[in-house]
């Protein structure tokens, strides 16, 4: 009986201390996701700035569809390296 007890207490710190881990991993990722997502939000109100100025200037002749282009090959390049810091920078641990 006291053999059970104790394998009953030991299975359940083990348990503690995996959840306690997983929670503690979950919360790492949602704290640098809002992180990304603030940078993201800065990338678009860079990028909307330029689009403006740009659009202001006439002699540069750049249309929507040229400022559209421009956005979207910035924005895939930047996602590629927010992907590879994201994944360079977060220690998985072993799960």
């Amino acid at each position: 009986m006291k053999a059970a007890i104790v394998i009953l207490a030991v299975l359940l710190i083990l348990a503690l201390i995996v959840g306690g881990a997983y929670v503690g991993r979950r919360n790492q990722m949602a704290i640098k996701r809002e992180a990304v997502n603030a940078a993201w939000a800065q990338v678009d109100v860079v990028l909307q700035r330029r689009a403006d100025l740009l659009a202001g200037e006439p002699r540069l002749g750049l249309d929507e569809l040229d400022l559209v282009a421009v956005r979207i090959s910035y924005v895939d390049r930047q996602a590629k390296l927010t992907i590879m810091q994201f994944v360079e920078e977060f220690d998985f641990g072993g799960f």
